[in-house]
């Protein structure tokens, strides 16, 4: 679900791992960039030359990317990350317990509610936020928040994985095509298998929100 990238001022990012990415999650794809000291977002991408066209002039420069797929809120360039945050730019991987809608994702309402407070006060780095965002969020969340320096703050850092002096959030920078393929079909498998439990969930008097919640973390307690 998703593909976050940190990319360091001068390291590369290779077209394949960007085309595997967007493959893998081609649900709106965007970048932020850190120039001249502050932070320039590109987002809405929704096919890969398009992404390439705008972000081949950045390549270079310190950079936090992302390839959606979706689970809350509609498709559209709204939910697109990365997400402004008081000066800075955030991108994230996995699913937030926190209450959604149908135009707002997750992502969206844990900046709004969570980050932009608590960034207006506290600096990403501080160990004592670190460590409340990485309780709060769990192992199955990963974020990265671009800094206008270039530098980043990752929450759950040791859940992604560093290649070539970039952090990915997971390898699905890595998979070929035939894998995405098979990877599609199992989610959408699940989906359904999703959409039945989320049922179960309401028919016993929880809410969309709750049963939604309910489910997506039965899975990730499964998974770990």
């Amino acid at each position: 679900m998703c593909l976050a990238i940190y990319k360091p001022k001068g390291k590369k990012v290779t077209r394949e791992a960007l085309q595997n990415g967007f493959e893998s999650n081609s649900d709106g794809a965007g970048f932020a960039v850190a120039v001249g000291g502050r932070i320039l977002i590109r987002k809405g991408f929704f096919t890969f030359d398009e992404f390439m066209a705008a972000w081949e002039s950045f390549s270079d420069e310190a950079a936090v990317i992302h390839f959606r797929y979706a689970t809350h809120g509609m498709i559209g360039e709204k939910n697109c990350h990365p997400f402004k945050v008081n000066g800075r730019a955030m991108v994230h991987n996995g699913i937030l317990s926190i209450a959604s809608t149908e135009d707002s994702s997750d992502t969206a309402e844990f900046c709004r509610l969570v980050l932009r407070p608590l960034l207006a006060k506290v600096r990403a780095d501080s160990p004592a936020l670190r460590f409340l965002i990485e309780e709060t969020i769990g192992a199955g969340n990963k974020i990265a928040i671009l800094e206008p320096d270039g530098s980043a703050t990752i929450y759950n850092e040791g859940c992604g994985i560093w290649h070539g002096g970039v952090w990915f959030s997971n390898s699905g920078f890595k998979r070929s095509q035939l894998e995405v393929f098979n990877w599609k079909n199992r989610w959408s498998d699940t989906r359904e298998t999703e959409g039945a439990e989320i049922a179960a969930y309401m028919a016993d008097g929880m809410t969309k929100e709750d049963a939604e919640i309910a489910v997506w973390e039965s899975q990730l307690y499964a998974d770990s």
